[in-house]
């Protein structure tokens, strides 16, 4: 096993985690202290920030699909401390951190929401999805156009555009990407044929879907949007199964992730079992 190499010399970390008493160490911790001191003079000390807005930032790149150990590797921190922030300390039963260092906090809501971080196989949640192929309809993309451009059947469209099942990323991508081409292209100047144009507009005002202008590229796929009747975030099901993984009891489970008893021993019997249900909504589809 390959040791983890120590911090160079000349940092605080260096002197105050593995206790080097070289010269360049000393004055890195002298420093810092003289730093502290005049700081805490002012008035102006404040190392630490509240928590809850980083976990709450960590959890939205989790629901896009981005996994946590992922998130740390970005963001340049340790798997230890992002597991404190997301789950407390296993051992000493210890709930959640509730403050971070600043330099922490902006290393990690530095890491911004992108599809092209998640692996090609991840599922992500469908919000961006479905949004996107809702726009494209309420501008006046009728759905075999759509089909057509995605080189997929125009029943698959439709299921995705009322699906809440998550997706995979290379699925969000593609839709990203036909939706950043085509969400400010008139219809008609790519050959559609106006009674279509009026035909796909329709069905968009039947089921209440909005166009392009409603959304705004940094919140088209937060799940934060989601309506009431939505599936567990993709983050809760993280979270859940990490847990019950770690032997962490149920009752425990229920009340750091504010999941139902139900979903804890749903997923606890997908996990012993090794077979996931399946968690598609009833056929919404409505002849056009």
């Amino acid at each position: 096993m390959t040791n983890k190499p120590l911090p160079p010399h000349g940092t605080l970390s260096r002197r105050k985690m593995h206790g080097c008493a070289c010269e360049a160490c000393r004055k890195a911790d002298r420093d810092y202290m003289a730093k502290r001191s005049r700081l805490q003079a002012y008035g102006q000390w404040q190392p630490f920030v509240d928590a809850e807005p980083v976990r709450a930032h960590v959890r939205m790149l989790m629901d896009y699909g981005i996994g946590w150990q992922r998130i740390a590797t970005l963001a340049g921190v340790s798997n230890g401390g992002l597991s404190r922030l997301l789950y407390g300390n296993y051992q000493p039963g210890k709930p959640p951190t509730k403050r971070v260092r600043i330099a922490t906090a902006a290393k990690l809501c530095a890491v911004r929401p992108n599809f092209d971080l998640v692996a090609p196989s991840a599922l992500v949640d469908s919000a961006g999805t479905r949004r996107r192929l809702q726009a494209l309809m309420a501008a006046g993309w009728p759905q075999l156009r759509i089909a057509a451009a995605m080189r997929t059947h125009h029943k698959v469209i439709w299921d995705q555009m009322h699906s809440t099942t998550p997706v995979m990323a290379t699925t969000a991508r593609a839709v990203r990407d036909l939706y950043n081409r085509l969400w400010n292209v008139a219809p008609a100047s790519q050959g559609v044929q106006q009674r279509y144009i009026d035909a796909a507009r329709q069905i968009a005002t039947n089921n209440g879907w909005l166009p392009p202008a409603a959304w705004d590229d940094d919140y088209i796929d937060s799940p934060a949007f989601q309506p009431s009747t939505e599936l567990e975030p993709i983050s809760k099901r993280v979270d859940v199964e990490h847990l019950l993984r770690m032997g962490i009891a149920p009752e425990a489970i229920r009340s750091r992730t504010g999941a139902s008893a139900a979903y804890v021993r749903e997923v606890a019997a997908e996990i012993r079992t090794g077979q996931k249900r399946d968690r598609k909504l009833p056929d919404m589809r409505k002849a056009a």
